[in-house]
C-alpha cells in the first residue's frame, strides 16, 4: 500500500497496461525473465561480475513486486468500487492505498493459499507465474509506470490506383527508324510478312 502512495499515478499506468495489453505484458514479462535469469546466471558465473548479478536480481525483484503491487492495485479498487456501490457517492473514492493494499492482499491470499493446498498447488504456482509475468510485463511496457503504453498499430499499405485501362501504344510514325525490322521474338514474324 505504501509504494501505491508514494507512486499512485505510475502504479495506475502499470495497471492500466495489463488491461489494456494483456497478452503483450505476460509475453513481454515471460521473456524479462528468461532473458534476467540468463543474465544473472552469466554474471554470477565470473567472480568479477557477481556483484552485478546480485544488483541485477534485486531489480528483476523489484520490477516483479512493482508489477504484483499493480496488478493488486488493480483489483482492490475494483473491489472498493463494488463494495462502496451501496453506500452514498460522497464516501465512492477510496485512497489508492487502501486499495492496494486490499487487492496486493488479496492476490498473495489466494495464490498462497492455492499452492498450499496439496490438490491444488499446481494451480497456486499457474496464479503466480502468471500474475507475475504479467504484472513484470506492464512494469517493463510502462517504463515503472513513468509512461503510457501504446500499442503500435502497422500502418496500412499505401493505396493503390486501379486503372482498367491498359495504356495505348503510341503510334509508330514513318520514317527510316520505323523500316527496320524489329528485334526478339517478333522479328521472325515481321521477315516472315515481309516475303
Amino acid at each position: 500500500g505504501l509504494v501505491a502512495l508514494i507512486w499512485p499515478h505510475q502504479t495506475t499506468q502499470v495497471g492500466r497496461a495489463v488491461v489494456e495489453t494483456p497478452w503483450p505484458s505476460f509475453g513481454v514479462g515471460l521473456l524479462t525473465i528468461v532473458a534476467a535469469t540468463a543474465l544473472i546466471i552469466a554474471l554470477a558465473i565470473t567472480i568479477c561480475l557477481s556483484p552485478i548479478a546480485v544488483l541485477a536480481a534485486l531489480a528483476l525483484g523489484a520490477a516483479g513486486l512493482f508489477g504484483w503491487i499493480g496488478i493488486g492495485t488493480l483489483i482492490g479498487e475494483r473491489l472498493l468500487q463494488v463494495l462502496k456501490a451501496h453506500e452514498n457517492e460522497n464516501q465512492n473514492e477510496s485512497t489508492p492505498m487502501w486499495a492496494a493494499g486490499l487487492g496486493t492482499l488479496l492476490i498473495t491470499l489466494i495464490s498462497v493459499g492455492l499452492s498450499a493446498a496439496f490438490c491444488l498447488a499446481p494451480f497456486g504456482w499457474l496464479l503466480i507465474f502468471t500474475l507475475g509475468c504479467l504484472g513484470l510485463g506492464a512494469v517493463v511496457l510502462t517504463r515503472f509506470g513513468t509512461t503510457a503504453y501504446a500499442p503500435s498499430r502497422p500502418t496500412p499499405p499505401p493505396p493503390v490506383l486501379a486503372t482498367d485501362e491498359e495504356p495505348e501504344p503510341s503510334e509508330p510514325q514513318e520514317g527510316a527508324e520505323n523500316n527496320k525490322p524489329p528485334e526478339g521474338e517478333g522479328a521472325e514474324e515481321a521477315e516472315s510478312s515481309e516475303t
